[in-house]
């Protein structure tokens, strides 16, 4: 299976590319987007990324703000460099950006085909500006699986998750204009999580990348330690899993709208009993989370075997 991914480029984004190699999903190309940091840093993120992991698909620079010109990030969390770490870091490279232009190369890859598959890890900002600027493509999306939303709480602030706070008119454009979206949303990852005893599986191996992938992971554990929680959710690489094995998940049509003003700005609304025509997303559920997990800690495992 051949996809476009969209990415900010955060630790969890790294991992999710991982689990797409793994099970065997054929990346043909990368888009970035502002997100768990600004767009400079994200672009040496994933600059770095590509040189220690190997990767032969071609990443191009997308939207540093909001459809609205907002730039909001995650670095409150993650810091500056938007990927937590225990105090190693991926390697500041000064090698060739590649094309700048995200756009450009999006719609060339969605004109050469049909039935396009993306899978969408950061704000959509990316994605809805192809939709409303080249509204003859959107026939060529077969489906958009995105790591985002939340339906019975956020973590950006307490309505709404922080993929859809940082451009919810990009949620909004593509739900109008019905792009085939599947919500990957904050339940549904926050039953698929990893611990400890996960973490030092990871430091047993001896690849080339184990020790940063541990030290990373560790990073990303932190979060969740630091809030008194003895296990951290798995988001990214749970949208992977979705599209690649869609039947380890309930996945249901629903109407989804999601906030655009307000103290709830960014929340997204999920209506289950909308049926017919009136339904405009999927959203994926009830995750046989074991076996999500084992899925996605085995790219892990297998990265730090190499």
């Amino acid at each position: 299976m051949n996809v476009w991914v969209d990415s900010d480029a955060g630790f969890d984004d790294l991992w999710a590319v991982l689990v797409a190699r793994a099970l065997g999903l054929e990346i043909d190309g990368l888009s970035l987007v502002f997100g768990n940091s600004s767009m400079l840093r994200v672009a040496k993120n994933a600059t770095a990324a590509a040189t220690v992991f190997d990767w032969s698909f071609p990443v191009f620079k997308g939207a540093a703000t909001a459809l609205l010109g907002t730039a909001e990030t995650a670095e409150r969390i993650l810091g500056e460099s938007g990927m937590r770490s225990r105090g190693l870091r991926l390697p500041e490279t000064t090698g060739k950006d590649g094309p700048t232009s995200a756009f450009e190369a999006m719609a060339a890859w969605f004109q050469a085909g049909s039935r396009r598959r993306l899978l969408a890890f950061g704000p959509l900002t990316n994605v809805a500006a192809l939709a409303i600027a080249r509204p003859d493509l959107i026939d060529r999306i077969e489906r958009v699986v995105w790591m985002g939303g939340g339906i019975s709480s956020g973590n950006h602030t307490p309505a709404a998750e922080f993929n859809a706070y940082a451009d919810p008119e990009a949620l909004a454009a593509l739900l109008a204009r019905r792009v085939p979206i599947t919500m990957v949303e904050l339940d549904t990852c926050r039953k698929v999580r990893f611990d400890a005893s996960d973490l030092q599986a990871l430091f047993r191996k001896r690849g080339r990348n184990a020790a940063l992938l541990g030290d990373l992971a560790g990073g990303y554990l932190d979060i969740a330690l630091e809030h008194g929680h003895q296990s951290m959710a798995i988001y990214d690489p749970v949208a992977v899993a979705v599209l690649a094995r869609p039947e380890y998940f309930s996945i249901n049509d629903a109407r989804v709208d999601v906030v655009l003003s307000g103290p709830e700005r960014g929340r997204t609304v999920v209506d289950f009993q909308t049926a017919g025509d009136a339904c405009n997303a999927k959203v994926a559920a009830n995750p046989q989370s074991a076996t999500v997990k084992r899925t996605c800690m085995n790219a892990l495992l297998r990265e730090c075997e190499r």
